[in-house]
């Protein structure tokens, strides 16, 4: 079940303030006792993220509202914002339409209104060219034009909480800021302990909501700094037909100091 603060949390900054207490009072230097690339890393520790796991369920598009939340489909279009396509008509296909409100209030997350878009020109194989577009409550009023004759398989979606996600951590990023001391025994003992909660709260499986961007080589969360939030982890062939070639695929978001949330997408091809 969800709720604003967890177990978890608690542990981790525990864990953390105790390994900085002991390194202040190790070091002679008057300062952290820690090198600035391992206060940095425990500061994306502290960023514990809520994460739900994405169940599919595959339905007939012609009896799903286009103005809801799926994959594939048939997303909503109108004569202001007509199906996507490339010079010529190709049209593009949808990976997925999130309706904004309605996942916040499961999520508790302030996504903004109205509904998410994102599509793909799938047939532009060497560079993906992808849409990401949001049509505000106001756009949707107006009457939605049909899609393409031929419609992608639909996927309703139920979100399960799964609990709490972090960044991974491992205790030999642990590192002084004066090359004359050392880190002490009972600080790694700590460090592992950190290690071992990290472990069990930084990987996941399938498709998921919030939490972690997948961190692994080549993974798009590392072409940010600083590192933006996960809206959505596409980790399945089901979601992102090149998972199996490229299993790196998210939707991006980040909010400005006005408070303006911005989505984008990105992946590893």
């Amino acid at each position: 079940m969800w709720q604003e603060e967890s177990e978890f949390q608690h542990e981790m900054g525990d864990l953390l303030d105790r390994i900085l207490n002991l390194a202040k009072s190790r070091t002679k230097s008057g300062g952290s006792g820690l090198s600035a690339a391992t206060l940095e890393s425990f500061e994306l520790l502290r960023k514990i993220q809520p994460a739900w796991a994405i169940e599919l369920e595959e339905v007939d598009s012609a009896g799903i509202d286009r103005r809801g939340s799926f994959f594939g489909g048939a997303p909503y279009t109108s004569a202001s914002f007509p199906w996507p396509g490339v010079d010529g008509g190709r049209p593009y296909k949808p990976l997925v339409q999130l309706d904004l409100e309605a996942v916040g209030k499961i999520t508790h997350q302030t996504l903004g209104r109205g509904i998410l878009q994102l599509w793909i020109d799938w047939d532009n194989f060497e560079l993906i060219d992808s849409q990401v577009r949001v049509l505000e409550s106001a756009d949707l009023q107006e009457e939605s034009t049909l899609p393409p004759a031929e419609i992608d398989s639909c996927y309703r979606f139920e979100l399960v909480f799964q609990g709490y996600m972090c960044n991974p951590w491992f205790s030999f990023n642990l590192e002084c800021d004066d090359s004359s001391e050392e880190i002490s025994d009972e600080e790694y003992e700590i460090g592992s302990e950190i290690e071992a909660l990290t472990e069990a709260h930084s990987k996941n499986a399938g498709d998921w909501l919030f939490g972690i961007p997948d961190q692994g080589s080549g993974a798009p969360a590392h072409n940010y700094e600083p590192q933006p939030r996960n809206l959505l982890q596409f980790g399945t062939s089901t979601t992102f037909p090149l998972a199996a070639i490229s299993r790196y695929a998210n939707i991006f978001f980040s909010v400005s100091a006005d408070k303006e949330l911005r989505y984008f997408f990105d992946w590893n091809g």
